[in-house]
């Protein structure tokens, strides 16, 4: 079973640091229960240039970004347990080397790192099953006939459940496990922390 894991909002939790960032640029008071919408930067008064730009800001100072939840190791080893598990993430390639180093601090271990331009969808690179917050990118999965765990974050909360659309609380929870069990095969992986840009 081939397993596709986003790094924002699923490992890592930029959003955090960005909004402190924010706040403290703009006097603003906004909170993560804020950004209702995943293109957020409309309801926080950014362009999305600007948006773009602070989020840079934050991986540059990669070791304040905190996990999504504290074990977020020990989650992604029952993951990798379970099939072949790549990193996908549309991170620019100025700070791809930041969540790099921050994977490798956090002992997260992966089969590939794959960098995707932002106007492409992840569904093209057919994976079994994916791990992610992105409304857009989990209709697209769907739409595909593979299988979304969106992890449960506030810019997500407006899309429905489908038979392929599964929501769950965190990458560490149970269910997790429990949805993936049946569709895994026994594999033998290796963890080489390979590369590769589309």
């Amino acid at each position: 079973m081939r397993i596709q894991v986003d790094v924002e909002g699923v490992l890592a939790d930029p959003h955090t640091p960005f909004l402190k960032l924010l706040n403290e640029r703009k006097g603003t008071d906004f909170r993560y229960e804020d950004i209702r919408k995943y293109d957020c930067w409309k309801a926080l008064g950014l362009t999305e240039k600007e948006f773009f730009r602070l989020l840079d800001e934050v991986w540059a100072k990669w070791w304040t970004v905190p996990p999504s939840i504290p074990n977020v190791s020990e989650a992604m080893e029952k993951l990798n347990r379970l099939g072949t598990v790549d990193i996908v993430t549309k991170r620019n390639s100025s700070t791809a080397p930041y969540v790099k180093t921050w994977l490798f601090a956090k002992g997260i271990r992966y089969r590939r790192f794959i960098q995707i331009g932002l106007k492409r969808n992840k569904a093209e690179l057919g994976y079994d099953v994916y791990l992610e917050d992105s409304p857009i990118e989990a209709t697209a999965i769907a739409r595909k006939g593979a299988v979304c765990l969106l992890i449960d974050q506030p810019w997500n909360r407006s899309l429905t459940e489908t038979r392929n659309i599964i929501r769950v609380p965190s990458i560490a929870e149970s269910t997790v496990i429990k949805h993936l069990e049946p569709l895994s095969k026994p594999s033998r992986n290796s963890f080489s922390h390979t590369e590769k840009e589309f």
